[in-house]
This record gives structure tokens, C-alpha cells and sequence, in this order.
């Protein structure tokens, strides 16, 4: 009887240690992976910042972005002879380890990333381009959106939609936050977006966000 006593509680303690490791497991893993998508967040603003930089310095002396090319191939090739985005968002390489054309970029969440001439059809607006990050889950939404971009006068920032198609900034631009339910346009070089705004525009998933920069 003594020996079924002792064995009965080394069952229960048996299972009361694998509940624990399991409890563990879980936290662990729910750890990882929300360190893991803080790091893909901080990747994506990195990569906008870099791609932003680089496309005003390699334009600066020319005045205007029409260099950047008219056609999804030639301002792909533009970033990727020019550098104006870094090297490791491509995602064509061959068995060689080398890079080939068509030049595609990817963002951390494995989103689409565009370059482009500002509408054409507005006066001066070949002196922008626009930078665009697809399919961008909430919390990386809500991150890029709510970061300074325009904290200098230098940088060049202009403003910011999600998830809107329209001329980018081009009407609809004005000195405070235009907010609505499910998109958002954002104006104003020293101030962030309301994380209320960001919040509202912001899906769950697919999110694409366009920022506009002289």
C-alpha cells in the first residue's frame, strides 16, 4: 500500500512538471514570437528610412526624380544599380548566389516594395517620390505610421496614406490629420500621426502604406 501511496504522487508529480515545462513552452514561444515581429517592425521603419535617404542623395543635384524611370522594370533597376534600397529585401537570386533581374524587394513581412515619381499631373510633384510597403500586419502598420519621419526640415518628408488609393498627399493634404475608418492621410513634417488615426486605418493584416518625400 505504501509503495501505490508513493507511486500515486510520483504520477501527480510527474504531470505537475509537464504542465509547468508546458506553461513555459508557451510563454516562451508567445515571447519569441512577439520578439521576432518587434524585429521585423524595426526592420521595415529601418528600410523605409535607408530607401528614402539614398533615393534623396543619388537625385539631390538633379532637382527632380524623373530618373527613377516610368515603367515597374526601370525603377526597379533604378534601385537596384543605384542602391537606394539595400541589397538583402531582393529575392531573385540564382544558384550562383548572384542577383537577377526582375529586381523584386521585399519587405520584412514579405510585402511588395515600390518606388515611384510623385502624380505626374500635379505641378511640381516631379520633385517627390513615394515609397511603398505592402502587405504590412497591424502592429507594423501602427509602428510605421506613428514614427517620426519628420523631425528635420532636411529629411524631406512630406506625408503618409494607409491603406488609401488616391494622389498621394496631392489634394488632400492640410496642416492637421485627416482620420477615417479604415485609412488615413497624415500631413506635417514635425509632428507623427495620431495613434488613434494609425489605430483605425490600421487592419489586421494586408496593410500597405505609401510615404511621400521632396
Amino acid at each position: 500500500m505504501m509503495k501505490q501511496n508513493e507511486n500515486g504522487r510520483s504520477m501527480i508529480e510527474m504531470l505537475g512538471v509537464l504542465a509547468i515545462v508546458g506553461v513555459l513552452s508557451v510563454l516562451g514561444l508567445a515571447a519569441y514570437n512577439k520578439a521576432i515581429s518587434k524585429y521585423k517592425c524595426n526592420q521595415t521603419i529601418h528600410y523605409i528610412t535607408q530607401i528614402a535617404q539614398q533615393t534623396r542623395i543619388a537625385f539631390g543635384s538633379q532637382r527632380n526624380y524623373s530618373g527613377l524611370g516610368s515603367s515597374v522594370d526601370e525603377i526597379r533597376n533604378v534601385m537596384f544599380t543605384a542602391d537606394l534600397a539595400p541589397k538583402e529585401m531582393l529575392v531573385n537570386i540564382d544558384e550562383n548566389g548572384e542577383y537577377v533581374a526582375p529586381y523584386i524587394f521585399k519587405n520584412p513581412f514579405k510585402g511588395d516594395v515600390s518606388l515611384r515619381i510623385a502624380d505626374q499631373s500635379i505641378v511640381g510633384d516631379q520633385m517627390a517620390f513615394i515609397i511603398r510597403f505592402e502587405n504590412l500586419p497591424k502592429s507594423a502598420c501602427i509602428e510605421v505610421a506613428t514614427s517620426v519621419w519628420g523631425n528635420a526640415s532636411s529629411s524631406g518628408f512630406v506625408g503618409m496614406t494607409i491603406n488609401q488609393a488616391n494622389n498621394l498627399l496631392s489634394t488632400t493634404c492640410v496642416s492637421s490629420a485627416i482620420e477615417q475608418k479604415g485609412s488615413a492621410v497624415h500631413c506635417g513634417k514635425k509632428s507623427v500621426m495620431p495613434a488613434v488615426a494609425a489605430a483605425n486605418a490600421c487592419l489586421q493584416s494586408g496593410n500597405y502604406i505609401e510615404l511621400k518625400f521632396y
